[in-house]
């Protein structure tokens, strides 16, 4: 048997190492073994930091979990259903699961769950280059167990189904298919892109919830823009709404978008993809994704933006310009401004963004009413026009805005 405790300890941080210690004591008291498992081993051999430790338990009793928490001074955070759980320790994320088999009653449903081998395991997992095991336990730490060949397909550039039923069973890993060859600079191995290819429409049978969850990790993505690519080149884009489309465009509106420095990329992406559909297709995406009330407002508001286009095409003044598009997401109006590109109507949202939307005036409400003006619905609208005034550079410093508002009593 292969061993790569080597390899396995020059990617790990000294903290992590201590905590696999730790695990493979607690997982020895209860004569349990532990593995450590997907996303780690493999990029362990790729010579990439361990990022994730997700380990699974072959012999999983009631008390480790807890026993583990309390070795590492941590705690249980979270308990699914198919005792998996997470624990919070010395700032990092672990995932503690019971090895298991699964079968699926019909594409798309959760799986049926029983007590498994870690070769079984192994066997459930979605791509060979994530279905590898190493031994964290005392007497066999960094045996490598490898059953579909992951290795080999990592050296080769490869990601693989473990079988021709996988996408049926669970079309998310359409999704995650692009997102690894995406990520790690592989490519699908040509019989798992052909029955993508096939399986795509399957993405259809996969829950609101779960779709969303998986659809916001491609966004997410580093490199999120070519995993886009990349589905719609599949066909994968329009199984997760018949109204997704990447035009050339598009393309280049989210490759700018990819330059920006906002925070939240993947909320302008997603305002982006929906730019072209109308009010009832962005209505439609956001039940079939089941989107948050904030990325739905968002989606919403890149319908409504967009509708301003040829009034922003017009001349207006800096304060036209703020009271068109005041009510609107940020990332709403980014995305407008990034598809429409160097236009008037894409300069002025950019106004907006980058000061128009940051004025603010140095006079407030109480303020005001020491100067004379009476409590009421009057301080609101002094106030308002106060802003409108100091956006159009009428009003410069505190003394103009005394003046301006002495000058309307």
């Amino acid at each position: 048997m292969t061993n790569i405790a080597t390899t396995l300890l020059a990617q790990l941080d000294n903290t992590s190492l201590r905590q696999l210690r730790g695990i493979a004591a607690v997982a020895e008291i209860h004569g349990a073994q532990t593995y450590l498992v997907g996303g780690a081993v493999r990029d362990a051999l790729l010579g990439l930091p361990v990022a994730d430790i997700d380990i699974t338990v072959v012999g999983m009793t009631s008390g480790l979990p807890r026993g583990v928490a309390r070795a590492l001074n941590g705690r249980v955070v979270a308990h699914s259903q198919f005792n998996t759980f997470a624990i919070n320790a010395a700032g990092r994320h672990i995932d503690l699961a019971m090895a298991r088999h699964e079968s699926y009653t019909q594409p798309g449903a959760l799986p049926t769950v029983v007590p498994g081998t870690i070769q079984q395991d192994l066997a459930r997992r979605d791509f060979t280059i994530n279905a590898m095991a190493v031994s964290i336990s005392t007497g066999s730490f960094g045996d490598l167990l490898d059953p579909f060949q992951g290795q080999a397909d990592l050296e080769a550039g490869k990601v693989r189904v473990l079988h021709d039923e996988s996408f049926r069973d669970d079309a998310t890993r359409i999704l995650r298919a692009a997102r690894y060859a995406v990520r790690l600079g592989i490519e699908l191995e040509a019989h798992t892109e052909q029955i993508l290819r096939r399986d795509a429409s399957y993405l259809d049978t996969i829950s609101p919830s779960r779709l969303r969850d998986e659809y916001m990790r491609v966004l997410r993505e580093g490199r999120a823009v070519s995993t886009i690519e990349m589905l719609h080149t599949l066909g994968a884009l329009r199984p997760v709404h018949p109204a997704l489309t990447l035009s050339g465009e598009m393309l280049a509106a989210l490759r700018r978008a990819e330059q920006t420095t906002h925070a939240d990329t993947h909320l302008i992406y997603l305002c982006l993809l929906s730019h072209s559909l109308s009010q009832s297709e962005r209505q439609s995406l956001i039940i079939r994704l089941a989107l948050s009330s904030d990325q739905a407002e968002a989606i919403n508001d890149t319908g409504f933006v967009a509708d301003r286009i040829p009034e922003l095409e017009q001349e207006l003044s800096r304060s036209e310009i703020y009271l068109c598009l005041r009510e609107f997401s940020e990332a709403s109006i980014l995305a407008c401004a990034l598809i429409s590109n160097d236009s008037a109507a894409s300069q002025s949202m950019m106004l907006l963004l980058d000061e128009l939307r940051h004025i603010r005036t140095t006079l407030n409400g109480n303020d005001l009413v020491a100067l004379g003006v009476p409590q009421g619905p009057r301080v609101g609208v002094l106030l308002h026009e106060l802003l409108v005034a100091r956006i159009d550079n009428e009003v410069k410093t505190r003394q103009d805005e005394i003046d301006f508002i002495q000058a309307r009593l």
